[in-house]
């Protein structure tokens, strides 16, 4: 059987359950996005026969896309308070889980997420990504990595046929279409005056960006609007690609072992679910391998 692997891109569905559900407070503080993440993190791992699974977070700090475009994600509307207040409170569960944690300054969590889908894929694991962002849909690889989309069923893999299907291109040309069609949501400018139906007419013809500048004057012949507007706009193009492109050669030590996700304790998970008021995911808690387990670095 093959083996299964799920990276969670943690910050989205924190912020999805924070939406999704009604206020819940322990004493006082709100927890409403940390019962919303676990009760998906058991679900998750229940519906999909998972046996490892790691959690990735952004870092706090600005990335390096920030240094190659001051206005990257500049018209998002920042999130409430007491949402981000609760990411250190689901750190210090997903501890007493066992469950590895990774962040990384300078980078977004999508950038580890493709670093380590690159790697575990070529260990013979199928790689499920659980996110609501489809930027990571260019990590998409036949059936080696899949997406689990938070908007639809858990058990609902969306695939390289599935993507194909939808987009009429290659999973990996993703970035090729967005570095043309920009992307609203990340302030991603691409070329100004090409909208959606005109960069998929592009990448399905051409397939990559450079392809496209390499066929320039057959662009023109087609269409010299198209043509003039990529001319105009060859810089922010290429912008726009290294900003949707993620980082896969980031640098980690993991030891899969400590991905399995029952390498917990029992008793010091049952006691965290309990102090937390969380007693309703107690029975979700998969069987545990181990009785005690010393304190451990995940690095």
């Amino acid at each position: 059987m093959e083996k299964k692997i799920i990276l969670f891109d943690s910050n989205a569905l924190v912020h999805r359950s924070y939406y999704a559900l009604p206020r819940l407070e322990k004493d006082g503080i709100l927890v409403n996005a940390v019962y919303g993440f676990l009760k998906t993190y058991f679900q998750l791992i229940g519906l999909n026969q998972i046996k490892y699974a790691i959690c990735i977070f952004d870092a706090k700090k600005k990335t390096f896309r920030n240094d190659l475009y001051k206005e990257y994600k500049a018209k998002r509307i920042k999130a409430p308070d007491d949402l981000y207040a609760q990411i250190p409170i689901l750190k210090s569960v997903l501890e007493k889980l066992n469950i590895p944690i990774f962040v990384k300054d300078g980078y977004e969590a999508d950038d580890i997420i493709a670093t380590f889908s690159k790697n575990l894929k070529d260990k013979d694991f199928q790689v499920v990504i659980t996110t609501g962002d489809k930027d990571l849909y260019q990590l998409i690889d036949e059936n080696k990595v899949v997406v689990c989309d938070l908007k639809n069923k858990f058990n609902n893999y969306y695939n390289q046929e599935n993507f194909v299907s939808e987009y009429g291109f290659q999973p990996k040309n993703l970035v090729d279409y967005k570095a043309l069609a920009g992307d609203a949501s990340d302030n991603i400018p691409g070329v100004k005056g090409i909208g959606k139906i005109t960069a998929k007419k592009l990448i399905c013809q051409y397939q990559t960006l450079e392809n496209i500048y390499k066929n320039i004057d057959q662009v023109g012949k087609e269409n010299h609007k198209v043509y003039q507007k990529l001319i105009d706009n060859k810089e922010m193009a290429i912008l726009s690609k290294k900003l949707v492109k993620l980082r896969n050669n980031l640098k980690f030590s993991l030891d899969l072992d400590k991905a399995r996700i029952d390498r917990f304790d029992k008793n010091i998970a049952l006691a965290k679910l309990k102090e937390m008021g969380f007693v309703s995911l107690v029975k979700f808690l998969p069987k545990s391998s181990v009785k005690v387990l010393s304190k451990q670095s995940l690095f």
